[in-house]
């Protein structure tokens, strides 16, 4: 007996409330279209990741390009390149002084090293303390490094044929 209580008591309350939902046909579409109306009015104002002015260190005798247009078809959209240094402490005295965002290293032997079918090890630093910034320092980091290594071996593997 008492199940057929528990089916009629949850029977009552689902009327009650469809009757409610008759009632106020408003309030159901509040209900459903509340949430999508919010998520809307976040993606207008949605801009995505914010880029990053890039500041490249190639050394002196790499082999590497020394102009920025040669790079700006693997960076996209986050990276944006500011300039390229041959040296390392310039490009930490920038990165310290904000006037770039990340710095991206490059080996001394990089371009010897692709050749040869080893790994070319980049180092990017950047100087933050935001958890927000250093994550997306760390994702363009990511997009650098494995860009750049992609698109330099089909560039090397052009030059060879």
């Amino acid at each position: 007996m008492s199940l057929v209580k528990a089916i009629l008591r949850v029977l009552a309350v689902t009327g009650k409330e469809l009757a409610d939902v008759v009632r106020r046909p408003l309030a159901l579409a509040s209900i459903v279209l509340g949430p999508f109306i919010v998520l809307a009015i976040f993606g207008i104002g949605f801009a995505g990741p914010p880029s990053l002015r890039t500041e490249l260190v190639v050394p002196e005798g790499s082999g590497l390009p020394t102009d920025p247009a040669s790079y700006a078809p693997d960076t996209g959209p986050q990276i944006v390149i500011t300039g390229i240094s041959t040296d390392a402490d310039t490009a930490r005295a920038h990165l310290h002084a904000r006037l770039v965002d990340l710095i991206v290293i490059a080996p001394a032997d990089g371009r010897e090293r692709l050749e040869r079918g080893e790994q070319a090890v980049l180092t990017i630093e950047y100087d933050s303390v935001s958890p927000f910034w250093a994550s997306v320092a760390r994702g363009a980091a990511d997009q650098v490094a494995s860009v750049r290594t992609d698109s330099m071996r089909r560039r090397l593997a052009a030059a060879a044929t």
